[in-house]
């Protein structure tokens, strides 16, 4: 479908109609900002503040390092003024304390990590564990208190029963499959590293010897033991969120990791987006990371910085320059040998996607990432890369996204033996509309927001090469996906009034990838999948996927994966049997909200097992040869994950733990090990009344909720939200 901005400003001010309009004033050092004059519009989801000038400074002045810059530029934005975000009535000089409070538990007093700091406690906690049998008291160990997956259809949790999930884990953001041996890898957020021989029936870890947990994506090799092969991971989150934990580097394993050994080359401090490994030879290994494509000719043991030429910044690291944004390499893909193409040439592309785009630095012109956008190589060797100059002009659907508007991007390319592998898909985020404004908890961003209409998607569109990215077409745009047509959940209340619209995340979570066992004769792929908030496939069966009819269509995709099912219908209880809008039953059961990965898994007689991570954990679905993947997701693939991503735990005396959770809300392990979610959305902070384990109070991102949980009973309407996007002002 051609991109039609008139469509996207109508859907904007439709959704802005439901929202008041308030006032931003400029203020004087003693002029109490209501009283001021030259009146502007907050924007939406905000109100205006009530302190003067000196106060502004004094939060600027007090404010940790990590969240000065978030306040001035908020203030130098709106001219003086001040705009509050509704659902954080707390002052800005409160949130500035409580962020210097998390960071001195995570980073000492200095409020940051310093480099070096992240190692050298790595190396302290090891020799600290070294000498634990000396020490009186230290030779206890930990034991699971909780003995099932995370349950959130207890009948006595109605605040989160209904919503059409069931078993989860925490969040899943890589997967890699070892063909040779069925076996299939994980990487759990900050979980380490999993294997699964049942296709994700059940999961057992093969990370805890890895000496640090926070795994950005996981690839295995066939060099190596015959039996064995190699794990390779790269380090650091790749969620792109306001608060990440960032790497110490790559690490492989050549015994199923039983043992880890750190590579060399790959900086400490990174986010991991990738780790490729080349089909064609596989001691060759690529890594993506927040700081450059990394490559290595030893099977992960050392690492070279191929130095894409992102201009002024090419192969340059390190934080505090203004080349610290600037090689954030979202995705890499390996043409793969073989296939049905009359081209088999080699060929490597990476995708270079920060997700704020070309937004100058707070209070400069300098952009903080010059040249997003798709680099090749025929080898991949360093200094071999150019910059794809393939962007279209936006509005016709031929060429990629224009280079303004390129943010986050992830690629999926055709590697079926029946399948021309000279197609490529991607799928981009809008760094234009991302700097616009995202309405969330966090201060509003007030630079770049034109008409004062927000946005309520930063998806660009998706996209598909023939010739493995020298050109490109425009098969869907971010509007097309806001069709009633495509039956995803976010279409209506949430499309307007809540400003929640398909891929008002992807700068967070986004992936793409074609069915490898499906196509035309010609070698088309005929099936595309790929994650946003929900999970998204081709509409058409058996359609080839070329951008030709996809670029003319009104709708091209459908969702298999709503954000809610079950008794849960447009973000509303439904007392009806069937939710007309996104299509499913009373009894359906989808996957989690937010994906981050998935992976495709041919079987015997051309069946294909489909398996999604998300925030919510794994999901799979396995189909005969042709068949259909549906909206029914069972029970979720969780067992033996002992993955939840904590942010805080209470325990009363009759061991029952009150727990906040990574966007698997807030609940309770009981004495008994059942662990039942009891709110939604991102629990955070928790405590239980010691001596009455019925009482316990959490913090999610909106007023602290007490309960009793057999009757706790919140607005149906708030009851399952992804975790808040991050203000563009935290880019």
């Amino acid at each position: 479908m051609s991109r039609t901005h008139p469509v996207r400003q109508a859907l904007a001010l439709l959704a802005a109609a439901t929202l008041a309009a308030v006032s931003l004033i400029a203020v004087s050092p003693s002029q109490p900002l209501a009283q001021a004059s030259s009146p502007r519009s907050c924007p939406a989801g905000t109100v205006p503040g009530t302190k003067t000038g000196g106060d502004l400074r004094q939060e600027v002045n007090t404010a940790d390092p990590a969240f000065r810059d978030l306040v001035g530029a908020v203030q130098a934005a709106s001219g003086g003024g001040f705009c509050r975000p509704v659902h954080a009535p707390e002052k800005y000089r409160e949130l500035a304390m409580m962020q210097a409070q998390r960071n001195v538990l995570s980073a000492g007093p200095l409020g940051y990590t310093p480099p070096g700091a992240l190692r050298a406690a790595l190396v302290g906690r090891q020799a600290a564990t070294a000498a634990a049998a000396t020490v009186p008291g230290a030779q206890g160990t930990f034991s699971k208190i909780g003995k099932t997956p995370l349950i959130a259809d207890d009948p006595n949790a109605p605040s989160v029963n209904g919503l059409g999930l069931a078993d989860q884990a925490g969040r899943v953001d890589s997967y890699a499959y070892d063909s040779v041996h069925g076996r299939l890898f994980s990487a759990p957020g900050t979980g380490g590293v999993w294997m699964s021989t049942t296709l994700g029936k059940s999961w057992t870890s093969v990370g805890d010897t890895l000496p640090y947990q926070s795994v950005g994506a996981v690839a295995w090799s066939r060099d190596g033991a015959p039996a064995v092969g190699t794990l390779l991971v790269v380090s650091g989150e790749a969620s792109a969120g306001g608060s990440v934990y960032t790497g110490l580097g790559a690490f492989y394993s050549a015994d199923l990791g039983k043992t880890w050994t750190h590579a060399r080359g790959v900086p400490d401090g990174l986010m991991g987006f990738k780790i490729e490994v080349d089909p064609r030879n596989p001691t060759i290994v690529y890594a993506a990371t927040s700081q450059g494509l990394y490559r290595s000719t030893d099977t992960g043991r050392t690492y070279t910085n191929v130095k894409l030429p992102t201009l002024g910044c090419a192969g340059k690291t390190g934080y505090r320059n203004i080349c610290q944004n600037a090689n954030w390499v979202t995705d890499v893909q390996i043409k793969a040998p073989g296939g049905v193409g009359v081209d088999k040439s080699s060929a490597v592309i990476a995708a270079v996607g920060y997700r704020a785009g070309r937004k100058p630095y707070p209070g400069t012109s300098t952009p903080q990432s010059p040249q997003n956008g798709l680099y090749r190589s025929v080898t991949g060797a360093p200094g071999t890369f150019t910059y794809l100059n393939v962007s279209g002009d936006g509005t016709s659907p031929l060429g990629f996204a224009p280079q303004r508007e390129i943010g986050r991007t992830e690629l999926g390319a055709a590697s079926g033996s029946g399948q021309d592998h000279n197609f490529l898909y991607a799928i981009v985020q809008d760094a234009v509309l991302f700097n616009g404004g995202v309405p969330g908890i966090d201060a509003a961003d007030t630079t770049g927001v034109t008409g004062g209409v927000p946005n309520n998607t930063t998806l660009n569109g998706i996209y598909v090469s023939g010739n493995f990215g020298t050109s490109w077409t425009r098969m869907a745009d971010e509007i097309e996906l806001q069709s009633p047509a495509t039956e995803s959940a976010l279409i209506g209340y949430s499309q307007t009034a809540g400003l929640y619209a398909p891929g008002v995340q992807s700068w967070y979570d986004m992936w793409i990838k074609p069915d490898p066992t499906q196509q035309t004769e010609a070698g088309i792929p005929t099936r595309l999948v790929f994650g946003l908030e929900e999970l998204w496939e081709s509409r058409l069966s058996g359609q080839p996927q070329d951008g030709a009819t996809q670029s003319l269509e009104p709708v091209s995709f459908k969702v298999i994966g709503p954000y809610f099912a079950g008794k849960t219908c447009g973000f509303l209880d439904s007392p009806l049997p069937y939710c007309p809008t996104q299509q499913t039953s009373s009894t359906s059961r989808t996957t989690h909200p937010d994906q981050q990965a998935g992976i495709w898994i041919p079987g015997p007689n051309r069946s294909v097992t489909l398996v999604v991570g998300n925030d919510g954990g794994t999901y799979a679905q396995t189909v005969a040869a042709g068949g259909a993947i549906t909206k029914e997701w069972g029970r979720g693939s969780q067992a033996g994950y002992n993955t939840l991503l904590p942010y805080d735990a209470s325990a009363a005396a009759d061991g029952t733990v009150a727990f906040g959770l990574q966007d698997n809300g807030s609940g309770v392990v009981r004495p008994d090990g059942k662990v039942v979610e009891t709110f939604g959305g991102d629990g955070f902070f928790a405590a239980i009344d010691p001596d009455n384990s019925n009482v316990y109070t959490t913090r999610p991102r909106w007023p602290i909720c007490g309960s009793r949980p057999t009757e706790a009973r919140p607005t149906p309407a708030l009851r399952h939200r992804s975790p808040t996007p991050s203000s563009p002002t935290r880019s």
